[in-house]
């Protein structure tokens, strides 16, 4: 029980301090002008995505993990409806909707459904990590260089390929790390990652927190992979 509880407690620091550190490196990108504050959203959305990797390698029990991400959900709320988020990181449109909220949202339901509900691990880590990288790397490559807007969106068709591509790395970096490389191996990555594109490139307001990390785990754990 003592290591168990070891264990748990210095996932709970690595977790704060990997944290302040993620939120830290945007602050002072923001304070220092290194770059928009879109640049800025966009490196803490994948910065924060990486704390599955703790998650995965200090945890036993879900109960640290649930407290924190409840912890900053309530934050994250009270973040975006009080404007926090625009007088210290210059995020004007996240009080257009609830993408912040949502984020921490996603990583508490996968949470519980990988320690309570027996989730598979791997398509877990891959809705998070579609979530973070793809749509991270998407949104920053699509707002910089995107010329071409998809139909009735201001995403672009630039950056929902980008999601494409990022989340088929993202896919066979998981597959591959949990030795499920059979005769599927081209399919599912080809498969989920046009799921992870297509559910970005619809999802508005901010609901592709939401939308990405639990269609990609879903449709990764069906029994015909």
């Amino acid at each position: 029980m003592m290591i168990i509880m070891d264990r748990n407690f210095l996932g709970l620091v690595i977790s704060v301090a990997y944290l302040a550190f993620v939120i830290g490196i945007g602050y002072l990108i923001y304070i220092r002008k290194l770059a928009s504050s879109d640049v800025v959203r966009k490196v803490v959305h994948i910065g924060v995505s990486n704390w599955w990797f703790v998650l995965v390698t200090c945890f036993d029990t879900p109960l640290l993990p649930v407290i924190g991400t409840g912890f900053f959900i309530i934050m994250n709320g009270l973040a975006t409806w009080h404007g926090w988020t625009q007088k210290f990181f210059g995020l004007k449109e996240e009080k257009k909707h609830h993408g912040l909220v949502y984020y921490p949202a996603s990583l508490l339901g996968l949470v519980l459904l990988v320690y309570v509900a027996d989730f598979p691990l791997h398509a877990a880590t891959a809705g998070v990590l579609a979530m973070g990288y793809g749509d991270g790397i998407a949104g920053l490559i699509g707002h910089r260089f995107g010329r071409r807007k998809l139909p009735g969106s201001e995403k672009t068709w630039l950056g929902t390929g980008m999601m494409f591509l990022v989340s088929c790395v993202v896919v066979a970096g998981v597959l591959l790390a949990w030795n499920l490389s059979g005769r599927m191996f081209v399919p599912v990555i080809l498969s989920t990652a046009f799921i992870a594109a297509l559910l970005e490139a619809v999802s508005p307001y901010g609901l592709d927190n939401l939308s990405v990390p639990f269609g990609v785990a879903f449709w990764m754990m069906m029994p015909w992979w």
